[in-house]
């Protein structure tokens, strides 16, 4: 009895041992910096910048290799006292404009920055109409025989008893 139950004893310990395993393969980059200003630049560069494995994280929060070796660089290009920009420019003309969060604004992104207030506005107009033919299409008079109608179905109602 006690055989048959040691296969099923080991599971729970095997799973823990390869979640302990798993958290153990994970790398945690310590960089040193001359200054509080290099690391506050280091950090809003990297949570600037997408990565481009994952897409939808940037680089602060990807573990991807590429992301590992982007922060390696702008790491690097921080502590060479590169400016924002200067960095900013390096990777978008390593990996185009699509590294970016955020767009510079030219003719290539334009649909990008002006399209989601078009939609809006769109939407705004075709409510706006859509509330004026309802409001267009309800009868304003009043139709005497209906009004006289109801009155009598209302007066045979209260003249019924309740069971």
């Amino acid at each position: 009895m006690t055989r048959a139950l040691l296969p099923l004893g080991g599971v729970p310990i095997l799973v823990c041992a390869l979640l302990l395993a798993s958290g153990a393969a994970a790398r945690v980059e310590v960089y040193e910096f001359d200054n509080a200003k290099q690391e506050a630049r280091y950090h809003k560069l990297i949570t600037e910048l997408r990565c481009l494995v994952c897409q939808n994280q940037n680089l602060a929060d990807s573990n991807a290799e590429l992301a590992v070796d982007l922060r390696r660089k702008t790491y690097t290009m921080v502590k060479a006292d590169k400016s924002e920009r200067e960095i900013a420019d390096f990777m978008v003309a390593r990996y185009g404009e699509f590294v970016l969060y955020r767009p510079p604004f030219n003719r290539h992104t334009l649909l990008l920055w002006i399209g989601p207030f078009v939609i809006m506005v769109l939407g705004v107009g075709l409510l706006i109409g859509t509330i004026r033919r309802r409001r267009d299409a309800q009868p304003t008079e009043i139709d005497q025989a209906k009004l006289e109608a109801a009155a009598a179905l209302l007066e045979t109602d209260s003249d019924r008893k309740p069971r």
